[in-house]
């Protein structure tokens, strides 16, 4: 699996707010790290979704499992979808991966958390 992230910066405006991978590896990715109070990093699942969207912790998804959010849960070394605060024993692969569609995440769609599957 590649290993990419994607930070959010809350306290900046507009397009800034997101640092793609290949942003947080030019700037001090050191102070991203020291900084956690300042920025939210978001592992890549290693997965796309439907229409060829990277997929990563924090991303809404809809479709087959919709509504959910991407967790990653640490105690299993996983990622899986957390509906309402509750982890579903659900595992990323080819199949599911065909039928998720990425339609927002945490950060700039938090009302999107009550969409239902």
């Amino acid at each position: 699996m590649e290993i990419k992230f994607r930070a959010y910066q809350p306290e900046a405006k507009g397009d800034l707010k997101w640092w793609s991978w290949q942003e947080l590896r030019e700037n001090d990715l050191n102070t991203i790290f020291r900084h956690p109070e300042k920025y939210h990093l978001m592992q890549y699942t290693g997965l796309k979704d439907k229409n060829g969207v990277e997929i990563y912790e924090g991303d809404i998804l809809g479709g087959l499992l919709g509504g959910g959010v991407v967790v990653w849960v640490p105690n299993e070394a996983r990622f899986g979808i957390s509906f309402g605060g509750e982890i579903h024993e659900v595992y990323f692969n080819e199949l599911a991966q065909s039928e998720l569609e990425v339609i927002g995440n945490i950060w700039d769609n938090p009302d999107l958390l009550d969409v239902s599957p």
